[in-house]
């Protein structure tokens, strides 16, 4: 901004004379250098808050292996021995078990922290109690903590070295709970990890016209969807099952001509 000098405008003090279009650009040059010094300072404020949240995300997404240890583990472990004491225990646990999957989807360190922490005896606890198999379809908050359970084994059986820690063992009460259920999602889920436990053995899968219909609307969904990702199954892990269960069909049609 500038106001021009005018000669007709001056004012004198005291026999000084002062030009008022200089005393005006000096105060407008003041302003303007104070407003820009507040714009800095507002500017390396929200850069050092973005800085703070962007910490605060990563160290949320990635969980220390201390973090698990002390908290996940012992829910699940007081649950399962009958020590949680609360309104509506099975749907605290699952939210335990679903924050705990959605860590172990996106690292592997998360994965072998929790197998390292027990989490595997835990979950085939869970899986083959009689109590809750005996209502599985019937019971909502059950069939979400079994979904849950089977996804935190679904992802460990997505990493070759990992998955040594589920055998013939967890194959077979997986099995258990597949006779047990007619949901859709649960059985494609463990069609899904018994098909990686199972990759060197020849079985049959009792796969049903329904089960079928699952997987074909789950490639569909996931291969559309933006992230590859349906019912919280990724496109490429969905393929590489449909592969495998292929394979192992294949061979026990072999093996019993």
């Amino acid at each position: 901004m500038e106001i021009q000098s005018n000669h007709n405008l001056a004012l004198m003090l005291n026999g000084v004379h002062y030009n008022i279009a200089n005393i005006i650009n000096g105060l407008v040059y003041e302003i303007i250098k104070t407003s820009r010094l507040d714009l800095i300072r507002i500017h390396f404020a929200s850069v050092l808050l973005i800085l703070i949240l962007m910490i605060l995300v990563v160290h949320w997404l990635f969980p220390s292996r201390h973090a698990i240890c002390n908290f996940y583990v012992p829910i699940i472990k007081a649950e399962d021995d009958g020590r949680l004491y609360c309104r509506n225990r099975h749907q605290a646990v699952t939210c335990v078990l679903n924050s705990l999957q959605t860590f172990m989807g996106i690292s592997k360190t998360v994965c072998q922290d929790a197998i390292d922490a027990g989490i595997v005896p835990l979950l085939r606890s869970t899986l083959s109690k009689t109590s809750y198999l005996d209502n599985l379809d019937a019971n909502e908050p059950i069939m979400f903590l079994f979904q849950a359970s089977t996804r935190i084994l679904f992802h460990i059986v997505q990493i070759d070295e990992l998955k040594m820690f589920l055998n013939h063992y967890h194959y077979e009460i997986l099995l258990g709970v597949l006779c047990r259920t007619k949901n859709s999602i649960l059985r494609l889920l463990i069609f899904l990890t018994i098909a990686r436990i199972a990759r060197d053995r020849m079985i049959k899968f009792p796969l049903t016209i329904d089960d079928v219909s699952i997987f074909f609307q789950v490639y569909y969904e996931s291969s559309k969807s933006k992230d590859k990702t349906a019912y919280g199954i990724k496109f490429e892990e969905l393929c590489d099952g449909f592969r495998i269960i292929g394979q192992l069909e294949s061979q026990y049609k072999t093996a019993h001509r």
